[in-house]
């Protein structure tokens, strides 16, 4: 049975607030089947949302997949915010960079700003988002249903 890294952590935590968890597994060179992330992520239910697939990338520092209980999904911003501290924070070569990228499973390339020294945290490009019409005139924009009213949309 192969062993890889694994955190859990949280991202936007601060004061007594204890942030939004997520979990994260290190493969490095080797990538996961499907199969093997869903059923590791589906052992999280009701721990964390979900899980982060962290492997070597040859376009990016890092290629991301993640995977609720459910499905792989898109984009999970909370948990590559919790990922890339914690692999910044760790890694010398990608401390002394001031931008980081990660390559997303479905979303193509995102950028990675290091402001650890500074503030302690890293920032996060948010990957474009998808606009998709529907029959009723309603619009479905970033995950959020609108209504389109004299060329305008309101939330």
């Amino acid at each position: 049975m192969k062993q890889y890294r694994y955190i859990k952590s949280n991202a936007f935590t601060s004061g007594d607030s204890l942030g939004n968890p997520a979990a994260c597994i290190f493969t490095g060179h080797e990538q996961l089947l499907p199969e093997q992330m869903q059923a590791i992520a589906a052992e999280h239910k009701g721990f964390v949302m979900e899980v982060v697939f962290c492997s070597q990338s040859e376009v990016a520092d890092c290629k991301l997949t993640y995977y609720s209980s459910e499905c792989e999904v898109d984009f999970c911003g909370h948990g590559t915010i919790a990922t890339m501290y914690t692999m910044v924070k760790e890694t010398p070569d990608l401390m002394a960079k001031p931008v980081i990228t990660a390559e997303t499973s479905r979303k193509g390339i995102i950028e990675v700003f290091n402001a650890i020294k500074e503030v302690d945290a890293v920032y996060i490009t948010a990957p474009d988002p998808i606009e998709l019409k529907c029959l009723n005139g309603h619009v479905l924009f970033g995950g959020k249903a609108t209504k389109k009213i004299a060329g305008e949309y309101y939330l």
